[in-house]
């Protein structure tokens, strides 16, 4: 090989490891950026979780509009745990239903439910309140889990029937056997079933006279 094509392929070689030398920091921040992308989209896996809890077990009285805890429970996170992490304030909680709320007891580290509010029996057919918590954590992304609580309801009877229009006003006319005087219509706020009698002071001559029949309109 002669002194000139020795020239070329050392200028070559030259122009190759400036390339090179060029090209391996955009490579290697590539890697990096990869490596912490893999990172930060590793570092939050798994969504809380709550243990076992589903059921207030003592039906709750419907006049009730304070209890500071109706049932305590715990949150766990898998992500906090390979961490070593267990703190409850890491956690940010909420309910479907403001008559519920969720407090903290820093020192048990654990959760209670409270309730702050005025119930109503009739809430649906089944009298009891289908409570939803949410469990959100602080990691990115953020996860959240998700618990029900199904809170029973004891009927307890503070209001007496009402009657829509307790007078019915009768014109003086002959009535024939089994003739419809009139229609009372009664509802009970704590959702009993209403009864209907006559009065017991009633003259017997009223009571042998005119007959209560009851329907009810569901």
């Amino acid at each position: 090989m002669d002194e000139e094509e020795l020239t070329r392929s050392m200028r070559k070689m030259h122009l190759i490891i400036w390339v090179l030398a060029l090209l391996s920091p955009v490579v290697l921040s590539q890697r990096t950026c990869q490596n912490y992308d893999d990172l930060f989209l590793n570092l939050n896996k798994y969504d809380p979780e709550f243990d076992s809890i589903s059921y207030v077990t003592e039906k709750i009285r419907v006049d009730t509009t304070f209890i500071r805890e109706l049932i305590r429970f715990k949150v766990f996170d898998k992500d906090y745990e390979q961490q070593n992490i267990n703190n409850i304030s890491l956690f940010t909680m909420s309910t479907n239903n403001s008559l519920f709320r969720i407090q903290a007891d820093l020192q048990q580290n654990n959760f209670y439910l409270s309730l702050n509010g005025n119930l109503s029996y009739n809430i649906d057919s089944t009298h009891r309140y289908v409570v939803e918590m949410t469990a959100c954590d602080q990691g990115v992304p953020k996860r959240c889990g998700k618990a029900l609580v199904f809170v029973p309801l004891l009927n307890y009877n503070m209001n007496p029937p009402s009657f829509t229009e307790p007078t019915i006003l009768l014109a003086a006319i002959t009535f024939r056997p089994g003739h419809l005087i009139g229609i009372l219509n009664s509802w009970d706020l704590d959702g009993d079933l209403v009864s209907f009698s006559m009065d017991p002071s009633t003259s017997p001559d009223i009571q042998q006279t005119i007959r209560i029949e009851q329907a009810y309109n569901c």
